[in-house]
């Protein structure tokens, strides 16, 4: 298969991408193509290849029921030429109807540069195997393109639930009560602090329930009442205000930016121009994720400063091919509809939170959110964050540590309630009418904004603002959140009238929050529980990651060691950093937060020198080096998009003057 086909939802729009489906010539697998990947069949498997040469998936059907001795096999048939030395092997939880599945990793991508990982299941006397090769940036790159090859892998012979032509059961308080004893259950597992859920069906809030405490070490119990920071769900809420504004005749999906805002740019000056205003929020326009600016800057940024810093990020992928998520982007569609309502480029927070109110708020009943720490902070029962640090214990944190997304409002800055959000899932559920009666937006464009724009994996798109989804043949419309210290998702399935809102106060609580949400779904469509395998193996991947984290931070470096090191350093993207080392400690402080280095130690140490011990950015890596032009300081991203790199500018205190410096 060559480049594939694209087609328009609406004219001008962004394309969305079609891939198109291998099926092998004995029927027995088929797979889809990501967008302008291709195939490449060859005696019995099939290669599929990224654009650019630098990604290879190998797919084969193996007639043995000797899984680990099929990888080998399907090792031979590769550029590899031969099973390369596994660091890591798993057996995985398999999906019904799969006898057995497992996950082989090779080398350590962070010193390599290189992916190497086999994934294979086995089906009766079947074994079959995918093996991945490639570049670790490419891979980071066009990571949503894999996760469509992995999730869009089907094996014929394997039956799959659907529940498309069911209708839910009318959820019953007996029913009700179970899915709370598995609430309460799930989160101690967890030990998350404090749980807040909400479910709607048939346009009523049927159950409404908190769990646990505000804080660690407190009394302080979560209800259905208490304020937490709902991150990315604050996204749906931004496109929803976007919707009213296209029935006003503010703008419509299709309005250039530029025409808005002419200064507008992104890295790519041509594109620059035809972006619209619904490319700004369909994670389909190759611009990535960069929230460690977020993070660091968190204090000086204003909403024009989150604009402008657009023109500097690196497009990763070309617009329409693979799905790519950006807060700073999402921000800006918020802010340039905004304008386009009469906002101030002075004053665009603080308008952006009015048209909300006004616009979202209001009438669909939502009195208990607020935008940003300082509206939070005023909210008598609100939540603290809790964040892991490396003992793998969860600490409350202070609520101004969450002040990082309060730049971009408009992708991840509200804070919310069970209560209030239950209300706007009745309105979606609704087609644009609340809970009140009030008609919010017309269903025709709250609609638009749940049309798939990019392919997340093989049967989840994203479309405005939304996760386009299902659950076994019922369609799901999702969002979930995750800051420092707070896990929400929310979900309905709009051709059942049921929805679901989970708020954690803990940080990447995603499993239990996707537990819940399945819990539920399992209850209305009477089947049986699913998830039991599958959450007891990320536990167990979560004490394996902290059992390897006690040995990650060694001891304190040694004066001499670092003699060279204290000073102010200043890098373009993030600003300035004063290292200091003092009664034996070395420093680290950003002004938005301050963090003890250590030594690395175990695996840890064969990819950084230093390693962040405590506070919002516990687990950084950091490495120092000495060129000719002095000491650089390096902040190490383990996700392969490139490094941060500060060169000393001063002495430890002074304040730094920006100098070039390479950024991801």
């Amino acid at each position: 298969a060559g480049p594939l086909a694209a087609h328009q939802a609406t004219p001008g729009a962004t394309p969305v991408a079609v891939e198109e489906v291998y099926t092998d010539p004995s029927d027995t697998f088929s797979v889809p193509i990501p967008v302008n990947w291709d195939a490449e069949p060859q005696d019995s498997v099939v290669r599929l290849i990224s654009p650019e040469g630098d990604l290879t998936v190998t797919i084969a059907a193996v007639p043995s029921k000797d899984l680990d001795s099929a990888i080998r096999d399907t090792w031979t048939m590769t550029a590899q030429g031969a099973e390369p030395e596994a660091t890591s092997r798993q057996e995985v939880p398999s999906a019904p109807g799969i006898d057995r599945s497992v996950v082989v990793d090779y080398g350590d991508p962070l010193q390599t540069g290189r992916v190497l990982q086999a994934v294979g299941d086995q089906v009766g006397a079947t074994s079959y195997v995918l093996l991945l090769e490639g570049d670790l940036a490419a891979a980071t790159k066009r990571q949503s393109q894999l996760q469509v090859i992995l999730t869009g892998f089907q094996i014929s012979e394997v039956e799959e639930v659907d529940l498309s032509a069911m209708n839910p059961a009318a959820l019953t308080p007996e029913m009700l009560e179970e899915l709370g004893a598995y609430i309460e259950q799930t989160r101690t597992q967890f030990g998350i602090p404090g749980v807040a859920v909400a479910v709607v069906q048939d346009g009523e809030i049927i159950y409404r329930e908190g769990f646990g405490v505000r804080e660690l070490g407190s009394n302080e119990p979560v209800t259905p009442e208490t304020q937490m920071l709902i991150g990315s769900v604050t996204k749906p809420m931004t496109t929803l205000m976007m919707a009213t504004m296209v029935d006003d005749g503010v703008l419509s999906w299709d309005t250039p930016v530029v025409d808005i805002l002419p200064t507008f740019a992104i890295a790519d000056p041509e594109m620059s121009q035809r972006l619209t205003v619904r490319d700004l929020v369909c994670a389909c326009t190759g611009v990535p994720r960069r929230d460690l600016e977020l993070t660091f800057n968190a204090a000086e940024l204003e909403p024009v400063d989150v604009i402008a810093s657009l023109a500097t990020f690196e497009l990763f992928t070309p617009v329409g091919e693979a799905f790519q998520y950006s807060n700073q982007m999402v921000a800006t569609g918020g802010y340039i509809a905004t304008l386009a309502a009469g906002g101030h480029l002075e004053s665009l927070r603080d308008d952006y939170i009015t048209q909300m109110q006004q616009r979202v708020l209001d009438p669909v009943g939502m009195p208990s959110t607020s935008f940003g720490v300082a509206g939070a902070d005023v909210a008598a029962n609100h939540a603290l964050p809790h964040a892991f640090q490396l003992d793998g214990s969860l600490a409350p944190l202070d609520i101004e540590q969450e002040s990082g997304l309060d730049p971009i409002m408009p992708a991840g800055g509200a804070w919310s309630t069970v209560d209030d959000l239950a209300h706007f899932v009745i309105t979606a559920l609704n087609q644009g009418v609340s809970s009140d009666g009030e008609r919010v937006v017309s269903a025709a464009s709250l609609a638009e904004t749940w049309q798939p724009q990019v392919a997340v994996g093989a049967d989840t798109s994203y479309g405005l603002g939304w996760f386009v989804d299902d659950y076994q043949g019922q369609p799901v419309t999702h969002h979930g959140g995750n800051t420092i210290g707070f896990t929400s998702d929310l979900a309905f399935m709009p051709d059942a009238d049921l929805g679901i809102v989970v708020l954690a106060n803990a940080q990447g609580a995603n499993v239990f929050t996707n537990a819940v949400r399945v819990r539920l779904f399992e209850l209305a469509f009477g089947q049986e529980p699913q998830m039991a395998e599958s959450l007891a193996f990320a536990l167990e991947q979560q004490e394996d990651l902290f059992a390897d984290a006690a040995d990650w931070a060694g001891p304190a470096p040694e004066a001499d060691d670092v003699a060279s090191y204290p000073g102010m350093y200043v890098n373009p993207a993030l600003g300035e950093m004063n290292v200091t080392y003092e009664q034996g400690r070395l420093i680290l402080d950003a002004g938005e937060f301050a963090s003890e280095a250590r030594r690395t130690g175990g695996e840890i140490a064969s990819v950084s020198d230093y390693i962040l011990t405590d506070g919002v950015m516990s687990g950084l890596l950091v490495t120092f080096t000495t060129a000719d032009g002095g000491p650089t300081l390096e902040l190490v991203d383990r996700t392969g998009a490139g490094n941060y790199v500060f060169t000393q500018a001063g002495e430890a205190g002074d304040a730094a003057t920006p100098v070039a410096s390479p950024v991801p």
